[in-house]
């Protein structure tokens, strides 16, 4: 589960480690009572399982050629009518489990939820001294115990994965990134540093228990991530920028295929590249025939595609830092599709007022600002590849 991205959620947030921070950061905050490890706002909030871990490693400049070389496809996936399947848009890498060592700067350790419940009095010493061995844990817990949470409160089981990347024993709280509910942002306010306390923690772990014997959610298991420079391992990994891979990219985005992930996953019922808009237009149609149900996530969809250009922007001006192609060309190709991004800002504004609306003019608005997006993809990317 995911909730979208704030506004501005790319810009510097006081209290964060910004880009260009090492992880010496950490010593600054730690003493006997206290730890913070280094975070930075990611580029990437649609889901927490890109945010989370780029996070982590996007403020390290040298992880940037790895980030730029990907996350230029999208997938979505076609049987969202069959019982018990949803509508997803993501980034595709293959569609491995992003949390298990596929971030090639990150050392994962995963324990299952069971083992993790079996912590209880032990929970808070243990997930402290992870963080002191500078582990992020992103433990897997019912969020609806969490204060800073949209769901506090509500009696409604929420399960949520969540990073920890500090503690204060003095005031008795772990430090985590998150969606507040409070403070600007424009729909479960903005990505940022959050204060849990250990009480709170352990509430929200303990709420995991009856859900687990009743089976009623699946193993998601709770992980801790730790940069791979500051483990064992006496040679850091490296990471150089692959250009022939980003052209490969989007060519594959353009013609709505890819090989990557094949080897073990079958594509029979997802699309690729400029494919999805196909999938969000029918989508959309289906809404206004209110075959979607009221579990739509219009807003998520609409901010994986903000994602997606405001990504392809950052991408352009590292391009433009590496003397990839004329600067000239490069910024005009940025300022299209920061226009783009901000006409899907504006329509997942709208999806947040009319969340589940059947409305034919919500919906007909909808599919021709996805055609006009797919038309723009189209012929950005075709004059990016000539630049390449």
């Amino acid at each position: 589960m995911a909730a979208p991205a704030a506004k501005h959620a790319d810009h510097p947030h006081p209290g964060l480690p910004q880009v260009g921070e090492s992880a010496a950061a950490a010593d600054v905050c730690a003493d006997a009572q206290r730890r913070i490890l280094p975070v930075s706002i990611p580029p990437l909030l649609g889901f927490l399982r890109w945010a989370y871990t780029l996070a982590i490693t996007h403020a390290h400049e040298e992880t940037h050629d790895w980030l730029y070389t990907n996350f230029a496809l999208l997938v979505c996936n076609t049987d969202y009518l069959e019982p018990g399947k949803e509508f997803t848009l993501d980034f595709w890498r293959g569609g491995q489990n992003e949390m298990l060592g596929h971030n090639p700067f990150l050392e994962v350790r995963a324990v299952g939820y069971e083992d993790f419940l079996s912590l209880r009095d032990s929970l808070v010493p243990s997930l402290i001294k992870a963080i002191d061995q500078n582990f992020y844990p992103m433990v897997f817990v019912d969020e609806s115990f969490l204060p800073y949470s949209s769901t506090f409160g509500c009696g409604k089981f929420y399960p949520h994965h969540t990073l920890l990347y500090g503690y204060d024993n003095q005031e008795n709280v772990f430090h985590v990134l998150g969606f507040g509910n409070t403070g600007t942002g424009d729909v479960f306010g903005r990505f940022g540093p959050q204060r849990v306390s250990f009480c709170e923690l352990r509430a929200a772990a303990n709420g995991m228990h009856v859900a687990l014997e009743q089976r009623r959610i699946e193993e998601q298991l709770t992980y801790f991530l730790r940069l791979k420079k500051l483990g064992l391992d006496p040679i850091p990994p490296s990471f150089s920028f692959d250009l022939d891979v980003l052209r490969r990219s989007l060519m594959d985005y353009l013609e709505g295929r890819s090989y990557f992930g094949r080897l073990n996953h079958n594509l029979h019922n997802a699309v690729i590249g400029l494919r999805v808009y196909e999938q969000l237009d029918r989508y959309f149609l289906l809404a206004e025939e209110g075959r979607m149900g009221a579990d739509r996530e219009d807003v998520r969809h609409l901010h994986v595609l903000e994602d997606h250009k405001r990504l392809m922007v950052q991408r352009l001006r590292y391009l433009a830092k590496k003397k990839i192609a004329a600067l000239t060309d490069l910024n005009l190709l940025a300022q299209a599709w920061h226009a783009l991004a901000g006409k899907l800002y504006v329509a997942k504004l709208r999806a947040m007022r009319n969340p589940t609306s059947t409305s034919p003019r919500y919906c007909r608005a909808m599919r021709k600002l996805l055609q006009e997006q797919k038309e723009g993809d189209t012929k950005l990317v075709t004059a990016l590849l000539k630049l390449l």
